[in-house]
């Protein structure tokens, strides 16, 4: 196999169809993230320490905050669970976006290579028409996946909450040190397992999706016509990987400076709002930091889209000379 070949037909298609940009960035729905923080200050007069290695206010929150989930334990747990519906139906609408958008970039490209145009329109009825095995086909490479996260929160969850309802907020903190050893010894080894199969899942999407769409087959047809190119061709499809590997890095790279680029001025501009006011938390601050984020999110999510877009039409021309299309 030609490389340079392919990385440069990949590339020449991308540049000079914006509509797979688009595709692109749909398709990198499919992934998300999330994160939280939180602050507490402490004076030194409250820094006493109880006999459970807490700070005497701090134990007393605790312990109050486990008094109040004993007596409010149904409404937390339906509010809980409404929230978890809610997310889980979010997460699964961009999941299946994404789905979708990863279909519409391969028969963009085959169609590109056939008839020498495409549209978002005619891309996106490529995929839809075979929108059951490729979801039936995620589904089933993703349930393992979605078995052990269950089962590691489920179990993390369960034992915090037998030892915070049997001791109170003392009996947690005086079991926290085996608590994060049996999470240690049962999470880590988890994690590896989970690492290794997701390593073999993708390999499976990837080609598995190709043979749908290209090959027009169900679903475990297509995953066994899939895996049966890549062995055929694994030599060469493991070293394209691994360039694709270390494009994606540099282009991470890249990523990252242009957004920190963008957005400085903004974050800049905050800092010395919050130096003046001496307080960080005032109007003006905090516009500048939702709008230095809001760049940030926006300029992140186009280029992943194009970058998104490049992978998936090298791996389709790949798969395409794979099977002498």
């Amino acid at each position: 196999m030609n490389f340079s070949d392919i990385l440069t037909r990949a590339f020449r298609l991308v540049w000079r169809n914006r509509v797979l940009w688009f595709l692109g960035v749909l398709a990198s729905c499919a992934g998300g993230s999330g994160g939280g923080g939180g602050n507490i200050n402490m004076s030194s007069r409250n820094s006493g320490n109880s006999g459970s290695g807490l700070p005497n206010n701090m134990d007393r929150t605790m312990q109050d905050i486990a008094l109040w989930f004993q007596n409010n334990l149904q409404t937390v747990l339906v509010v809980t669970l409404m929230l978890v519906c809610v997310l889980v139906i979010i997460s699964f609408i961009f999941w299946f976006i994404g789905i979708l958008g990863r279909g519409a970039l391969v028969a963009a490209v085959d169609q590109l290579e056939e008839m020498g145009s495409t549209s978002f329109r005619e891309a996106w009825q490529g995929s839809t028409q075979y929108w059951r095995p490729l979801l039936g086909m995620n589904l089933l490479l993703a349930l393992p996946t979605i078995i052990g996260v269950i089962l590691l929160a489920g179990g993390i969850g369960f034992t915090s909450y037998q030892a915070m309802m049997s001791s109170g907020a003392r009996g947690l903190s005086d079991n926290m040190g085996t608590l994060l050893i049996g999470m240690a010894c049962v999470g880590i080894p988890l994690f590896c397992g989970l690492f290794i199969y997701n390593i073999f899942a993708t390999i499976l999407r990837i080609f598995g999706e190709r043979a749908i769409m290209l090959e027009d087959r169900a679903m475990m047809d297509g995953l066994r016509s899939g895996w049966a190119v890549f062995r055929r061709n694994m030599s060469n499809a493991v070293i394209l990987g691994i360039l694709l590997w270390l494009i994606a890095v540099v282009v991470g790279i890249v990523v990252v400076l242009i957004t920190l680029i963008v957005a400085a001025p903004l974050g800049i501009g905050a800092a010395i709002t919050a130096g003046q006011l001496k307080d960080f938390f005032n109007p003006a601050s905090l516009g500048l930091v939702a709008c230095a984020g809001l760049i940030i999110t926006i300029v992140a999510t186009f280029l992943n889209g194009i970058l998104t877009a490049f992978t998936s039409t090298t791996l389709t021309l790949a798969y395409r000379q794979f099977t002498r299309q």
